[in-house]
């Protein structure tokens, strides 16, 4: 099975809960079908900025 890892920055903790609850992504995630194996973790940042 081939694996991959993708990190997403967005601006606050709150904001990435916030996505991962949304409607949207829900119903992203239920168009899937159970087509693939998630890890979601949610890791508040460092405070800085990247560049």
């Amino acid at each position: 099975m081939e694996e991959r890892s993708i990190i997403v920055e967005l601006v606050s903790f709150e904001a990435a809960l916030a996505h991962h609850n949304s409607d949207a992504y829900q119903k992203a995630v239920a168009a899937l079908q159970g087509g693939l194996i998630r890890d979601i973790r949610l890791i508040e940042g460092w405070g800085g900025h990247s560049k």
